[in-house]
C-alpha cells in the first residue's frame, strides 16, 4: 500500500492526462504538436542538464550505469530471440523490440523521487544518460534494419550515423556526458534556459503519456501486445534485478535498477515508429496497456524487490 500511495500522484497526472484527451480540452492535433515539443525541445533539455549534472564520481556510479546498460542489453537480446514470434513481420517487430527495451524514463524520475526523495533520483541521474543513449541508438539500428519508413533512409555507414545524429534524444544525452567527461561548465544564462524549458518535460511527459491511452487499440493488439507487455512489466524489472544483484548492487539502487525495468512503455516510441517505419499502431496500444497496467504492476513489483 505504501508503494502504491507512493505513486498516486504520477498516475494522478497521467490520468489527468487521459480526461483531457476524452474531454476533447486538448484536440488530437493539439496533442500531436505538444509531443512533439515534449520530443524536440523540452526533453532533449531537460536531458542535457541532468547528465551533465550527475555526479559519476560517487562510489557506486560505475556499476550503476554498468547495470543499467547490462538490463536493456539483456532485453534487446530477448527481444531479437522473439522475431519468429513476428513472422518476418519487420514494422511488427520493430515495434515488439521498442516495447521490450524503451522506457517512461521521465515518469520513473518522478516514481523514483517520491519513493526514495533525492538521494534515489541521484542515483537514476546517473544511469539516465548513458541508459536512454544506449536504447536511442539500438532502436534506432533495428528500426533501420527492420522498419519500412514511406521515405527510405540512405544505406550504409553514412545513412545509419545520419539517422542516429538526428535522433534528439541521442544527441542531448552525448552532449551532456560530454560536458560532464571534460568538466565543462554551462554558462548560468544556458543552464537557467534548460532549467526552464526541462522543468516542463516530467508534467508534460506525463500528461501526453495519459493522453496516449487509446483503448480500442488494446483491443485488437492481439498476440503481439501481450507478448511485449509481458517483456516490459514483468520480464524486464526481473533481468534488471538479475544484472544489478549479479553487481553487487543492494538497497536503493537495486530498486532503482528494477524501477527501470518496471517502467511503462515511453510516448516518444510511437514517434519514432512514425518516423521510421515502424508498426505504430502496435507501439500505440503498447503504450496504451503499459500506461495503464503498470498502476497494478509497478507497485507490486517494486515492493516484491524492497521486501
Amino acid at each position: 500500500m505504501t508503494f502504491f500511495l507512493s505513486l498516486l500522484p504520477v498516475f494522478a497526472v497521467i490520468l489527468l492526462g487521459w480526461g483531457l484527451r476524452a474531454r476533447s480540452v486538448i484536440g488530437p492535433e493539439g496533442w500531436l504538436a505538444i509531443n512533439k515539443l515534449g520530443y524536440f525541445v523540452l526533453l532533449p533539455a531537460y536531458l542535457v542538464l541532468t547528465v551533465a549534472r550527475a555526479d559519476f564520481s560517487s562510489g557506486d556510479a560505475g556499476r550503476m550505469v554498468l547495470a543499467g546498460i547490462g538490463g536493456f542489453g539483456l532485453m534487446a537480446l530477448v527481444a531479437l530471440a522473439t522475431l519468429h514470434w513476428t513472422r518476418r513481420d519487420g514494422p511488427a517487430f520493430t515495434s515488439l523490440f521498442q516495447g521490450a527495451v524503451r522506457w517512461n524514463g521521465v515518469a520513473m524520475l518522478a516514481v523514483v523521487e517520491a519513493l526514495l526523495g533525492r538521494e534515489g533520483a541521484a542515483y537514476l541521474a546517473l544511469v539516465f544518460g548513458p541508459s536512454v543513449l544506449f536504447v536511442n541508438v539500438i532502436c534506432v539500428l533495428v528500426l533501420l534494419r527492420w522498419g519500412k519508413p514511406e521515405r527510405p533512409p540512405k544505406s550504409g555507414a553514412l545513412g545509419t550515423l545520419a539517422a542516429l545524429l538526428g535522433n534528439p534524444m541521442i544527441l542531448a544525452c552525448g552532449l551532456g556526458l560530454a560536458l560532464n567527461l571534460a568538466s565543462l561548465p554551462i554558462p548560468a544564462p544556458v543552464a537557467q534556459t534548460l532549467d526552464l524549458l526541462g522543468r516542463g518535460a516530467l508534467g508534460l511527459a506525463l500528461l501526453t503519456a495519459g493522453a496516449g491511452i487509446e483503448l480500442d487499440r488494446v483491443r485488437s493488439g492481439g498476440r503481439l501486445l501481450a507478448l511485449a507487455t509481458g517483456l516490459k512489466l514483468f520480464v524486464a524489472p526481473l533481468a534488471f534485478w538479475l544484472v544489478g544483484y549479479a553487481l553487487g548492487i543492494r538497497g536503493d539502487g537495486l530498486l532503482v535498477l528494477v524501477a527501470m525495468g518496471a517502467a511503462p512503455g515511453a510516448a516518444n516510441a510511437y514517434t519514432l515508429a512514425r518516423q521510421m517505419g515502424g508498426d505504430a499502431a502496435l507501439t500505440a496500444a503498447h503504450v496504451t496497456a503499459t500506461t495503464l497496467l503498470a498502476a497494478l504492476s509497478l507497485p507490486l513489483v517494486l515492493a516484491l524487490a524492497a521486501g
